[in-house]
């Protein structure tokens, strides 16, 4: 009988019969608010003309990602529970597109990071309307094709094979090969330390850039308790690039919650898939993961602004309410 490889030479791992029903259950509630969730976040991006702008575009391309992500959680729920029904192909392109998405959203959430740098920062050049469309779709494209890379690897070099893993009864890549521990490192290194530095890096610097506005910002507000009618003009010309300010770093604040809650959901499978003997704690790792595909949504849905209200008028069929409706 063929060992499965887990990158030591202890026991073999197999998924252990109890657990299947709970991880089994629990992906399985995340497949239906993911889908559900990201579902009216592309609808909300798409009925909303007050939505449609740079840094949505890049909160959709992570949605339909994640969207995507959803549907191979539902093959691998059925991966678990009736592996015999799973024809094979589909559990090969299930796992080809799980390894995509959690690319491109990992490679999305670093461009949303960057992107709100030079919007807090001021540092975005002054391009026509053509070429910033041209510049976005280069870089949403490249979200897509550096996982793609990284996920032929595998059918170029033979580090394993995409399929059914009787170890953890999933639909990603094969364990029974040997060079699979080294796809896996390879995963990590692509998918966790550049994107990571990035985002940190970035809101690193938003913070400081923010806390300096504030301290700016607070003595010129300061006017007498019954000021002039031209001190209530100059005010009043003051709060304007404030309030454009502070609503900037209310939306950096949504992507930084975003962003946090993704790397918080990612961090331990990917410690995982590095250490060795870990095992027992991936298939717990990978749900944590996958959870990250409806939080998004959750955090739209909750904090965001705009998308809040937009979504609460698409879920009440109040569609003619909707700010900016794109049919109006």
């Amino acid at each position: 009988m063929a060992q499965n490889y887990s990158g030591n030479d202890g026991e073999p791992f197999l998924l252990k019969e109890v657990e299947r029903p709970i991880i089994g259950a629990l992906l399985g509630i995340i497949s239906v608010c993911a889908f559900f969730g990201n579902v009216l976040v592309i609808l909300s991006f798409a009925l909303s003309k007050k939505l449609q702008n740079t840094t949505n575009v890049f909160v959709v391309n992570l949605s339909v990602a994640d969207l995507i992500t959803s549907v191979c959680i539902t093959v691998n729920v059925v991966a678990i529970a009736r592996p015999q029904h799973l024809p094979d192909w589909i559990c090969v392109w299930c796992g080809f597109f799980s390894v995509i998405c959690v690319g491109c959203s990992v490679y999305t959430l670093a461009c949303i990071a960057a992107y709100r740098f030079n919007v807090i920062s001021k540092r975005q050049r002054q391009l026509s309307k053509s070429a910033k469309a041209v510049v976005i779709s280069v870089v949403v494209g490249l979200t897509w094709f550096t996982p793609i890379t990284v996920a032929t690897v595998p059918l170029l070099f033979g580090l394993g094979e995409f399929g059914y893993n009787t170890k953890y009864s999933s639909c990603t890549w094969n364990s029974y090969m040997k060079d699979t521990y080294d796809y896996s490192l390879i995963l990590s290194a692509c998918y966790y330390p550049v994107p990571m530095l990035v985002i940190i890096t970035s809101y690193s610097k938003i913070f400081f850039i923010l806390r300096k506005i504030k301290k700016r910002v607070s003595p010129e507000l300061a006017v007498p308790s019954e000021p002039s009618s031209g001190l209530r003009i100059m005010r009043h010309a003051q709060r304007a690039p404030y309030a454009l300010e502070k609503r900037q770093a209310t939306v950096t604040k949504n992507m930084f919650y975003v962003v946090c809650a993704f790397l918080i959901c990612m961090t331990p499978y990917s410690m995982a898939l590095v250490f060795p003997g870990s095992d027992r704690f991936i298939p717990y790792s990978a749900v944590i993961l996958m959870l990250s595909s409806c939080v998004n949504p959750t955090i739209y849905a909750t904090k965001h602004p705009d998308f809040s209200k937009v979504m609460k008028k698409i879920v009440t069929c109040n569609f003619h309410k909707i700010p900016h409706y794109v049919f109006r």
